[in-house]
């Protein structure tokens, strides 16, 4: 059977999820990611997110990755992925006042938006009756 691709790319953000268990556990990580990383980008940076399944033609390409283990009732991991010019976007829409961003401050907003990310979704699969750890 082949495996669901749960890869989509949200506004340049690309959430991938890999989940042993497969088909349907990966199906419910997608939604709860997804939901969660939509949450955090309209409430910290103002950006509606519409999620899009990139087709074998389109060309994307990442710029900055953040990555999640997760563990408990479901072993999983995540990551989300960020184009230049996502991030750049995100970035200007927090910090309006700050003209360019430093490499390591590129990495200090990836891992705050997983952090932030993470918090959301674990609320919403303990919503679901699922216990889940990051690792």
């Amino acid at each position: 059977m082949k495996k669901p691709d749960y890869n989509v790319t949200i506004a340049k953000v690309i959430l991938e999820i890999n989940a042993l268990s497969g088909g349907y556990m990966e199906q419910i990580l997608y939604e709860v990611f997804a939901q969660s990383t939509m949450s955090v980008m309209s409430s910290m940076a103002g950006i509606k997110l519409e999620p899009y399944k990139p087709g074998p033609d389109d060309n994307v390409s990442t710029f900055v990755t953040g990555a999640l283990g997760l563990t408990g009732d479901v072993t999983a991991s995540i990551s989300i992925s960020f184009s230049k010019g996502a991030i750049d976007s995100i970035h200007n829409a927090i910090f309006a006042d700050e003209k360019e961003i430093s490499f390591s401050g590129i990495g200090d907003l990836v891992g705050e938006i997983s952090n932030m990310v993470w918090g959301t979704a674990r609320k919403l699969l303990a919503d679901k009756g699922l216990t889940v750890d990051a690792s």
